[in-house]
């Protein structure tokens, strides 16, 4: 062996006498000091005869840990609404043939903003994994957060050859966005006990952002009626309505006893 190939490549016993009919176990290290291929040859002479030569190819390959991340390591969410939940997916690749684990660490101060499933895991040599991005902004301005991720070759705790640290940019905004409802008022006219009558109403979102809402109903100010909790009734209670967009909703209307109604519709 060539003396730099010495050094990556060793074993033991590295002579000794092995009995007629014996076996003899020899065994390889392989220490390497930089991210190569290394190939040698180890040489066994047998009986101190130059003619009785046993030839061992040996080969190695070693790697760094890395953890690739998708689009430059960023992830962008449209403007969101405070409060609401914006969900992605996003792919992370161990692109070297060694295991590795990684763990994100959400500072917390960050940790109602954003959240990464699986927080913690392994990757397999070559293997990639889709991950659950999650941005739920808290207040109204944009957000460029940075996540780092911490890696570190599976068995190798305590080598910091063995440790990688990147991060992950969560680009993102929080945005207010009111719904408006037209028309202000609905007249039912009268409606007969036992029977119901429909009105439409459209839902108006002029944000930059999806809206979540939920219709419901109230008794307004004074008023006497009896609420059973079915006087209103809506075709679409709630959902998500996407940034500068309307929908149409029905409201129907089905009184219990026979008295003037002043009902508040409420989003």
């Amino acid at each position: 062996q060539a003396a730099e190939s010495r050094i990556i490549f060793t074993c033991f016993p590295s002579s000794g006498v092995v009995p007629p009919g014996g076996q003899q176990l020899i065994a390889f290290r392989f220490q390497p000091q930089m991210a190569t291929t290394y190939r040698a040859r180890a040489r066994c002479r047998l009986n101190r005869m130059d003619s009785a030569v046993l030839d061992v190819a040996l080969m190695g390959q070693s790697f760094n840990p890395r953890l690739l991340l998708a689009d430059e390591g960023s992830i962008f969410f449209k403007p969101s609404h405070v409060g609401s939940t914006a969900t992605r997916n996003y792919m992370i690749e161990n692109p070297s043939r060694i295991a590795l684990t990684f763990d994100w660490q959400i500072a917390q101060r960050h940790g109602g903003v954003v959240a990464i499933e699986p927080e913690m895991g392994i990757l397999r040599g070559n293997e990639r994994l889709q991950v659950k991005v999650t941005f739920r902004p808290n207040q109204e301005k944009k957000y460029m957060i940075k996540v780092p991720c911490n890696c570190t070759v599976v068995g190798m705790d305590d080598e910091p050859t063995a440790k990688y640290r990147t991060s992950l940019t969560v680009v993102g905004e929080g945005v207010l966005g009111g719904l408006t409802m037209e028309p202000a008022v609905l007249d039912f006219s009268t409606v007969r006990i036992g029977a119901s009558e429909s009105r439409q109403v459209m839902l108006f979102n002029s944000a930059s952002c999806a809206v979540p809402f939920t219709l419901g109903y109230t008794l307004a100010p004074n008023a006497e009626a009896d609420d059973s909790g079915s006087l209103l009734e809506f075709s679409t209670k709630e959902g998500v309505l996407p940034a500068r967009t309307h929908i149409a909703v029905n409201v129907r209307f089905s009184p219990v006893q026979r008295m003037p109604y002043r009902l508040v519709a409420y989003c």
